[in-house]
């Protein structure tokens, strides 16, 4: 019976972590030997009599093989009742004496748990000294003593079923006050109606046959209230082996369920988080060794199965160079340090990648590392984007220091944060004396109302562009052909100003020379114009008095050849008079004031008008001028 009852604790031990602590405690203090094996026979845990019993410290008997310490052999023996425990995956008992044990006789049990599957998990093994000497009372009162004060439920039912003991827990889970309440009365009553069928027809007779039963029932207490627990009942017997009572070790469960649900919960969402990351998250074990990576991960590094990884290097794949620094940050992560960093890397296709990771430790509830993760983010395009920005970067700066042009910065105060080479050489001083001074240092006071509505305007993101004068610091004075604009961050942000400056000097040096001759020049050709006016009105006055005389001529002869010398004579005079008239049309036509006058025009009239202009002297040098014209309407 006190076998059954210490096989009952351990196993319950072993299923509540949060009871090791206690359970550890109670056992130590029993002076039965209890210990627990894996399904190869390695001794996980023993209590501290069994470690008294064999002659060896607990630490000692940590892996051991069972067998060697208890039967003294190299293999589990037939009558050995682990081993048959470990076949039938059945509780087993065996009565054994034990010489290598100071030879007494120690009734021993061996309890398989099972997992979900039905495998074995581990074994619990009470060896107890069933000797003639020793007397059932004892370890019953021993177990009284414990269980008054324990946090597990425990209780003694007669063979019938009533109860006739229930320890403070136990009174508690069932919802009484007192232990009279509950004397008496049978444990069928506090499992619900669906429960009750199986207790009785199965698991209690399952008891009775084969001395114990653990698992899963729910509690129903005097009101009402459904506790899950983990029961493990055990039949106790005399030493005649006759049925005495059942004993129950019962634990609540209730907060253990409700934080399993809360973890299983708790770990959906974090797998459904970590599956739907666009990083690379590896789980790394204590030796370096992945031993999870996410789909992301398994994309990003050209994988067809995270299986090509687990198993292997954390830093497979990295290149040579940066290996180092991922085993630092392995290393770091050991001793509970994080560690950022950037490397390069192959996938599994030949493709060369930049990753930014985050290493760091991974601790259980205790605080104690169990492992390490890497979250890695892609960040090759950025480190493409860089090396091309740095490539621009290098590119305008050579401009910039290779530009003639004064080039410089200003931020939003008006102080100078950069100063071209240029710069240097048209303001005759070092960029090192001017970055950090103000802007205005360059300017004549004169131009201070300017520079701020040019400053207002370029702030509201307007190009300015302007012919004005600067002032170098030696105090000479320039004109310059000066372009300012808005210098913007990457977020399109106004930080500052940007201006050049081109040395205009020259050119308005030289726009005011050929201003001065422009201005000469129509001098020049006013007073010209105004002697043509003189000259053709001198000419006009004397014309005037020849065709006035000879008009006056021409009605007093009746020679008719004289007359056709004064009519010859008279068209020559208008023929001058209008030369006279054609050079003042040319100064008009050079002011920009001439007017055109369309008529209709006798053209065989005008070119009878010139030959006989031209008859008197064709005559003199014997040529005869002729004029044919076409039989057409003349006008």
């Amino acid at each position: 019976m006190q076998t059954d009852i210490l096989c009952s604790v351990e196993i319950a031990r072993l299923r509540m972590a949060d009871q090791l602590v206690e359970w550890a405690e109670v056992v130590d203090i029993l002076e039965e030997g209890i210990f627990t094996v894996d399904p190869e026979y390695n001794i996980l845990s023993v209590n501290k009599h069994f470690a008294e019993l064999v002659g060896m410290s607990k630490a000692e008997l940590m892996g051991r093989k069972c067998y060697g310490i208890v039967h003294g052999t190299k293999h589990p023996p037939p009558s050995c009742a682990l081993a048959k425990a470990l076949k039938t995956r059945e509780p087993a008992s065996v009565e054994v004496k034990e010489s290598k044990l100071g030879g007494a006789t120690y009734l021993s049990k061996a309890s398989p748990v099972l997992d979900e599957k039905g495998g074995v998990k581990y074994a619990v093994i009470s060896m107890s000294d069933i000797s003639p000497q020793k007397r059932l009372k004892e370890p019953l009162n021993t177990f009284r003593k414990f269980a008054e004060t324990s946090s597990l439920g425990h209780g003694f039912a007669d063979i019938k079923g009533n109860i006739v003991y229930a320890n403070p827990s136990l009174q508690r889970m069932l919802g009484a006050l007192k232990m009279e309440d509950l004397l008496g009365k049978n444990v069928i009553e506090f499992y619900p109606q669906d429960v009750q069928p199986k207790l009785s027809g199965e698991i209690l007779p399952d008891v009775k046959k084969n001395g114990k039963w653990f698992g899963e029932l729910p509690l129903k207490s005097a009101t009402g209230e459904i506790t899950p627990t983990i029961q493990n009942i055990s039949l106790i017997t005399d030493d005649a082996g006759k049925a005495l009572y059942f004993g129950n070790a019962i634990t609540d469960i209730s907060t253990r369920k409700k934080t399993e649900e809360a973890l299983e919960e708790s770990k959906q969402k974090y797998r459904a988080l970590v599956e739907s990351s666009s990083s690379c998250i590896c789980h790394i074990d204590l030796n370096g060794k992945i031993i999870f990576m996410n789909s992301g991960g398994v994309r990003l590094n050209e994988l067809s199965s995270p299986d090509e990884l687990i198993g292997a290097e954390c830093t497979r794949g990295v290149k040579e160079e940066c290996r180092g620094q991922m085993e630092q940050a392995v290393e770091t992560a050991k001793k509970g340090g994080t560690t950022h960093l950037e490397y390069e890397s192959l996938s599994a296709k030949g493709s060369t990648m930049w990753w930014e990771s985050t290493v760091g430790p991974i601790t259980d509830g205790k605080g104690r590392i169990t492992g390490i993760v890497r979250v890695s983010r892609n960040i090759t395009e950025r480190r493409n984007i860089e090396e091309r920005l740095r490539e621009t970067t290098t590119f305008l700066d050579n401009i910039v220091h290779s530009a003639p042009e004064a080039i410089m910065s200003v931020d939003l105060n008006d102080l100078i944060t950069s100063f071209s080479p240029g710069a240097e050489a048209l303001f005759r001083c070092s960029a090192e004396d001017m970055i950090g001074q103000s802007v205005y240092v360059l300017y004549p006071e004169e131009l201070e109302e300017q520079r701020k509505v040019w400053k207002e305007r370029i702030l509201s993101g307007e190009t300015v562009r302007v012919d004005t004068v600067q002032l170098r610091p030696d105090g000479s004075v320039f004109d310059v052909s000066l372009s300012m604009a808005p210098l913007r961050d990457g977020k399109e942000d106004i930080i500052g100003i940007v201006g050049i400056s081109h040395d205009i000097t020259k050119e308005v040096k030289a726009e005011k020379a050929l201003k001065k001759a422009y201005l000469d020049l129509k001098k020049m050709d006013q007073m010209k114009d105004e002697f043509l006016q003189n000259v053709t009105h001198e000419f006009r006055t004397p014309i005037t008095a020849m065709l006035t005389t000879n008009r006056l001529l021409k009605d007093s002869v009746t020679d008719e050849n004289l007359r056709k010398i004064l009519e010859l004579n008279e068209r020559s005079a208008w023929r001058l008079n209008r030369l006279v008239g054609g050079i003042l049309d040319y100064s008009t036509v050079e002011n920009g004031a001439v007017k055109m006058n369309l008529e209709r025009l006798d053209l065989a009239a005008i070119s009878s008008e010139v030959v006989s202009t031209l008859q008197a002297s064709a005559d003199d040098k014997n040529i005869d001028v002729k004029i044919e014209m076409p039989k057409t309407p003349m006008f």
